[in-house]
């Protein structure tokens, strides 16, 4: 991380929270965090502690940026342009790999478009969308044949049992 970028997101942080900035405290916290963050991950981290949280004019916990990274890596934001989902990610193409390419297409969309219009804005874990990838595949009926695929799929799992 870089200095100069790191004492504008702290700074900012700090004045808006009516914390006394000290070139001490904040040289130690520069050292102990700067290998473990990006400019980028720590601005972003200062913004939210500062919407979040309320540091009693102190000078904020370190485990308030390192709850926030490891929280980050297991959550994905929805936010429409930084979001998106198809079936070239293994993770969600592993629950709709057995239907037609049309079909997975039609459940990423749908699937998409409700979590923008839901949880915009909100981090979600990656089992949350895969939960809702299965609510959104389709069921088939008896006037629905199955297609070619449902048929061995069906027949591969049942080998396996």
């Amino acid at each position: 991380m870089n200095r100069t970028k790191f004492d504008e997101s702290i700074t900012a942080l700090l004045y808006f929270k009516n914390v006394p900035v000290s070139e001490t405290h904040t040289s130690f916290l520069f050292n102990m965090m700067k290998d473990d963050f990006t400019d980028d991950e720590f601005q972003e981290m200062c913004m939210d502690i500062c919407k979040s949280e309320e540091l009693y004019n102190k000078y904020p916990d370190p485990k308030l940026f390192y709850d926030r990274k490891k929280t980050a890596k297991e959550t994905i934001l929805i936010e429409e342009g930084s979001f998106y989902l198809d079936d070239t990610m293994p993770q969600y193409r592993a629950v709709i790999a057995d239907l037609d390419q049309d079909t997975r297409d039609r459940i990423c969309n749908g699937v998409w478009k409700w979590l923008i219009d839901n949880k915009r804005g909100e981090l979600v874990s990656e089992q949350f969308i895969i939960e809702r990838l299965k609510q959104f595949r389709p069921t088939p009926t008896e006037d629905e044949p199955m297609t070619l695929t449902e048929i061995k799929k069906l027949i591969t799992d049942h080998k396996g049992e």
